[in-house]
């Protein structure tokens, strides 16, 4: 069957507008995760992947960097520790430092998420402060902190990268990961007793999950308000 044209994948540099439509490609593959078209959204990584393979190395980093990004959003640890495993002597190699940094954040994540490593935490932290200027898709990596803190019961530093990532969130107007955040604010409630604020946080999330048509937050944010009912009265 024919794919909507909305998920074609286009690989004519001139028809994308730019002599880098791989970066295209994996922004485009976040969209989709976040939208619900889980097998779309890693078709479209396969097919950067395709592009990137043989080319320069800066390409072939910025492709294993911002599939960081998509593992972290489908929860893969695998494939991202895979990534993560190629980019690190890559940007070594090549002074890359902003991919560095991106390797660093994630090994920390694959750290953290798969053994409870505390050291992973305090490298995505040091990352997380230490990135200057650079604001785009800051609130991603805040969240995935936030989560990171709360799955090893550290709720004062979930705390406290939560209230930076609604900040930033409502100072630069970057949305993509509110559902996200509203729902990691309803678990820090719920973690700490507050089930009423919780639910009206994950009923939040939910909500505005629907309005942006980002299913998969809106799934997410659901899962969490029916672990909330199924909670043992405080």
């Amino acid at each position: 069957m024919e794919k909507p044209a909305q998920f074609r994948v286009e690989t004519n540099t001139h028809e994308v507008g730019s002599d880098f439509p791989s970066m295209s490609m994996l922004y485009l593959s976040w969209t989709l995760q976040i939208l619900g078209e889980a097998d779309a959204a890693m078709e479209l990584f396969q097919a950067a992947e395709m592009e990137t393979r043989g080319q320069a190395d800066y390409r072939l980093a910025a492709y294993l960097g911002n599939g960081c990004i998509l593992m972290s959003l489908r929860q893969d640890v695998a494939t991202l520790a895979r990534l993560v495993d190629e980019l690190v002597p890559l940007a070594t190699r090549n002074g890359f430092q902003l991919w560095l940094n991106f390797a660093s954040f994630f090994s920390g994540w694959v750290k953290a998420a798969s053994s409870q490593d505390a050291s992973g935490l305090a490298q995505m932290k040091h990352i997380c402060d230490n990135m200057g200027d650079q604001e785009v898709d800051k609130t991603c990596y805040l969240g995935v902190l936030t989560d990171s803190y709360l799955r090893m019961g550290r709720i004062g530093e979930a705390a406290a990268a939560l209230d930076q990532g609604l900040d930033l969130a409502g100072r630069t107007g970057e949305h993509y990961c509110m559902p996200e955040l509203l729902r990691l604010r309803g678990e820090l409630l719920r973690q700490t007793g507050r089930t009423a604020d919780a639910k009206r946080s994950f009923e939040e999330a939910i909500s505005f999950a629907s309005d942006q048509g980002a299913k998969a937050w809106e799934a997410r944010a659901k899962q969490s308000l029916d672990l909330l009912s199924s909670d043992p009265p405080r």
